[in-house]
């Protein structure tokens, strides 16, 4: 009888073509829109994810075991000793393709004109070229292993007009609150496409900035490079179990650590996909249901001949419903293929983006082709909602047929 019921569910839905093709359209373009808006989500918090792994943040992050919960503040007292030891001991763990020690806190910048505050990176370069992307885009000279030379960012050098040679005075504080006042030369000018840091972050040797914050041989943090970021977990168990041997006052953290913000950022953004999706399969299951429902009027006088011949209630239910199963179903494979050239392109090549023109007007990091990001768990979850939306939207028409009066239909039909 199953079989029988899907037959003539399957024969009604290519019968009524119009409505038919309205139905399993709304299907497809809520199925199009739910993977390309995941896809793009995800794919633009992708790249966010790897550009702050490339700009900031490595993969791993070695602190003093206190300096993570005020890290705010940028605490000179929170420090780390003797940090080319700890480098030293973790140089060989799988996967870490560079790391090295930093000293960050917070200072100003003057040109002798006007001054703002800034992030104060001490680095060195050398060692982070093999971590960090920020050395790749630089006018001008590197910075050398020592001395009062700046790497300023594009943005700041425009907002205080200056370029490769320009003098500089530089403001800071020791580690015992002593301010400390240098002058300064700009060694180069570096460029990432992210205003937002090119106005706030500038870097200086590291021995430079232990002797403007009286650290000698120390510094705030080691930054860590893998070869991968799969490999992220299983670093930071080998880092942690050293730390744990030979440097106990220490901690390391990765990168979703150091972002936290950033992915309750991201949530919110999955969360308002998901607000859209019900707006969608609403309308799905509002249009469904106003379709079937117009079906089982002009088709009255068909329930009562099949009441009459022998079909239950529940044969009639469940054969309407069977309609609204197969049109969800065409509905969604049609919405494949609508959509996998689409994603196929967004996934593979992605658009590009102009990011100094983008970057502007963004407090994120961007890339030059941000590609959108679709797992086949995004492709079943996309088709099951639908389908699940299109026999909910099915139940109540297929209710109200299956209560027809048997002689009241086929009076209507007589006539």
């Amino acid at each position: 009888m199953r079989t029988q019921l899907a037959g003539i569910a399957l024969r009604n839905v290519f019968k009524n073509k119009r409505r038919s093709i309205l139905n399993m359209m709304t299907f497809a373009v809520s199925v199009f829109v739910l993977l390309m808006g995941l896809g793009m989500v995800k794919g633009q918090f992708n790249a966010i994810y790897e550009r702050i792994i490339d700009l900031r943040t490595g993969h791993l992050k070695i602190y003093n075991k206190a300096y993570p919960a005020v890290k705010s503040t940028l605490p000179l007292d929170l420090a780390i000793d003797d940090p080319n030891a700890v480098v030293l001991a973790i140089k060989n763990v799988p996967h870490i393709k560079g790391a090295s020690p930093r000293l960050i806190h917070d200072g100003l910048i003057s040109n002798m004109k006007k001054k703002t505050g800034v992030l104060i990176n001490g680095v060195d370069e050398a060692a982070e070229k093999n971590i960090l992307t920020v050395y790749n885009n630089i006018e001008g000279s590197p910075l050398p292993v020592d001395g009062g030379q700046v790497l300023i960012g594009r943005a700041l050098a425009k907002i205080l007009d200056l370029k490769p040679g320009s003098p500089v005075l530089l403001f800071s504080q020791t580690v015992g609150n002593m301010n400390n006042l240098v002058d300064a030369g700009v060694s180069g000018v570096y460029s990432i496409g992210f205003d937002a840091m090119e106005k706030s972050e500038l870097y200086v040797p590291l021995a430079f900035a232990q002797r403007l914050c009286d650290m000698e041989n120390k510094a705030t943090e080691i930054i860590i490079r893998l070869d991968r970021t799969n490999s992220t977990a299983e670093a930071k168990t080998a880092v942690a179990a050293i730390l744990a041997a030979k440097f106990p006052g220490l901690t390391v953290v990765d990168w979703k650590e150091e972002n936290a913000d950033l992915f309750e950022l991201a949530k919110a953004k999955m969360s308002s996909i998901g607000t859209f999706a019900g707006i969608l399969l609403f309308l799905s299951f509002f249009i469904i249901v106003n379709t079937m429902t117009m079906s089982v009027f002009e088709r009255t006088p068909e329930v009562g001949t099949l009441r009459a011949i022998g079909f239950d209630r529940k044969n009639v239910r469940d054969m309407f419903m069977m309609e609204g199963f197969f049109l969800s179903i065409f509905g969604v494979l049609l919405g494949y293929v609508l959509a996998a050239p689409f994603i196929y392109y967004l996934n593979v090549h992605g658009l590009v983006l102009d990011v100094m023109k983008v970057a502007s007007n963004s407090n994120m990091p961007m890339t030059d082709v941000l590609k959108a990001y679709n797992t086949p768990s995004d492709w079943i979850m996309s088709g099951l909602v639908c389908i699940i939306a299109g026999v909910l939207g099915s139940y109540f028409p297929a209710k109200m047929a299956s209560d027809t009066n048997i002689v009241k239909a086929l009076q209507r039909g007589v006539r």
